[in-house]
């Protein structure tokens, strides 16, 4: 092994999730801030509990005045805590700990995911409004507005339940509102839910209309009467007595 490559294997490899790489900026923490976070962490993994800010500031190429300085605001930004603990002798010494940086980081990517599904729920309910508009071909009207809104919101149907709804009254040529709350009273009736619950009762019918149509052709076939085969061949011959 090349001996260069011997020494990169020693030093170890840094493990840091990559939400940090992508959030830590989100969390509020400075481009220094954040290399001063890899210089400890690397420590922490290496088993350094409390590492030497001197060492990390060379590392860095600062002063050691501008590193303490930048732990003073880790600590103030309460993202770097000093714990004590224990040996394995039950020897009490303090360490760094990064663990309140952690809570606030799964905070921020929960209010980010949560972000996202706000988003998505009120695209899928302008889409909701749109699709009636473009299918009915006007405008909605106030009241009609009012009823769409009343799903949503105190009758709490899903968007893609709606957008179902809308399908079967434009199959039935029934461009109402009306209509479309039955169906989704007839809908709720059966517990229906979804868009996927829709197509397993819609797949449910046809097989058993399917089923009872195949059913009907047998009994059709079994109904008919039994007309015997007659061979003039089996006629008997007069002349033969």
């Amino acid at each position: 092994m090349d001996p260069t490559f011997a020494k990169f294997i020693e030093q170890g490899q840094l493990s840091v999730s990559n939400m940090v790489l992508h959030k830590y900026s989100q969390l509020g923490l400075t481009n220094g801030e954040f290399i001063l976070f890899l210089q400890i962490s690397s420590c922490l993994q290496a088993g350094k509990d409390f590492p030497d800010l001197e060492l990390i500031a060379a590392r860095m190429g600062v002063k050691n005045t501008e590193v303490y300085d930048l732990v003073h605001q880790l600590l103030a930004k309460k993202m770097l805590t000093i714990v004590p603990v224990s040996d394995v002798d039950g020897k009490k010494h303090d360490r760094y700990s990064f663990e309140l940086l952690y809570r606030k980081l799964t905070a921020l990517t929960e209010n980010d995911e949560k972000k996202e599904v706000d988003q998505s729920s009120l695209l899928a309910t302008e889409q909701v409004y749109n699709s009636i508009e473009e299918e009915f071909g006007h405008p909605l009207s106030p009241i009609e507005m009012e009823t769409i809104d009343s799903w949503l919101k105190e009758d709490h149907y899903a968007p893609e339940l709606i957008n179902a709804a809308l399908r079967e009254a434009v199959l039935s040529r029934a461009y109402s509102l009306k209509y479309m709350d039955k169906i989704l009273l007839n809908w709720e009736k059966q517990n229906i839910k979804s868009a996927a619950d829709v197509e397993n009762l819609q797949t449910n019918r046809r097989k058993s209309f399917t089923g009872r149509t195949n059913e009907t052709k047998k009994k059709g076939n079994n109904s008919k009467p039994h007309i015997p085969l007659y061979r003039w061949s089996d006629k008997p011959d007069p002349k033969k007595k």
